[in-house]
């Protein structure tokens, strides 16, 4: 009891059991560290009691981020473009840049198998930075060797970390004057759920991004929780209809009727639809 107020605690345990196998109280300390992170993980407010498989993933994730560490220097990532075509006349309108990594012995990664990883150890910032870069210098070479050919903007991905950077609208619209980019050349997609997790800050630099004339988009949309209230308050251009909606179009009209009211809405907010991964 805190004053007036009632506070009640939960705790997120890791358990540890004894064996043979243990050198030390330290050893202990850890494996039960890396089981109460898991509970963490489950959801909070429960335990877990360790066993060898969550150190393997631990070392696992370790050696993901000291590798990704190097993977710029090394010249280990590369774009892949995803075409943004119009459903009407079949004009390329944008294509969006998606990184993969180059690993060394792993082959190529895709982008759930270390953003995560890259989120947490803040590697996230300079991977975002090598991406905003590369994909402006291949848009603008584009541009010169095909300018009737080449897409009208460039579409990347903003990060948890990057939203909460205070100087992100400066950095962007500094590198597409490094580029000699206009700012409608460039759309930043952002989820829901990092619109939510992070409203105050997520709406300031919607605002300013929107003022500096950058492109918006709402990605993954229907997935959250907060579908309306997004397109309401924020100046949203364009809305990604999640993959979700479209593959199971075959379920029955009760689908077909969700995403008909979404495309009716949009329209008549003046934002531009686009199916994902059809």
């Amino acid at each position: 009891q805190l004053g007036s107020h009632e506070v009640r605690s939960t705790a997120s345990i890791g358990i540890v059991c004894s064996h043979s196998g243990y050198l030390s109280p330290e050893e202990m300390i850890r494996d039960a560290d890396t089981a109460m992170y898991e509970a963490k993980a489950r959801g909070k407010g429960c335990y877990v009691v360790f066993d060898d498989t969550m150190r393997e993933i631990a070392q696992q994730r370790q050696q993901t981020e000291n590798d990704l560490r190097t993977a710029i220097s090394a010249d280990q990532l590369q774009l892949a473009w995803q075409p943004i075509i119009s459903l009407e006349t079949g004009i390329l309108h944008g294509v969006e840049a998606l990184v993969r990594w180059n690993h060394p012995t792993r082959g190529v990664l895709l982008p759930r198998e270390f953003l995560e990883i890259a989120e947490e150890s803040r590697l996230i910032l300079p991977i975002s930075d090598w991406v905003l870069r590369e994909a402006c210098r291949q848009f603008v070479e584009w541009k010169r060797r095909a300018p009737d050919l080449a897409p009208e903007y460039i579409s990347i991905n903003l990060s948890e970390r990057q939203l909460m950077q205070d100087d992100l609208v400066l950095l962007l619209t500094g590198v597409l004057r490094e580029f000699n980019m206009q700012p409608n050349q460039l759309q930043v997609e952002l989820t829901e759920a990092k619109i939510i997790s992070h409203r105050e800050a997520a709406g300031t630099v919607i605002h300013c991004l929107a003022k500096a004339g950058i492109r918006l988009a709402i990605d993954d949309f229907g997935t959250g929780y907060s579908s309306l209230a997004c397109l309401q308050q924020y100046p949203i251009q364009v809305l990604k209809m999640d993959r979700s909606f479209l593959s199971n179009l075959s379920d029955g009209h009760d689908m077909l009727a969700v995403l008909n009211s979404i495309v009716t809405l949009a329209e008549n907010l003046g934002i531009k639809c686009i199916a994902e991964g059809i």
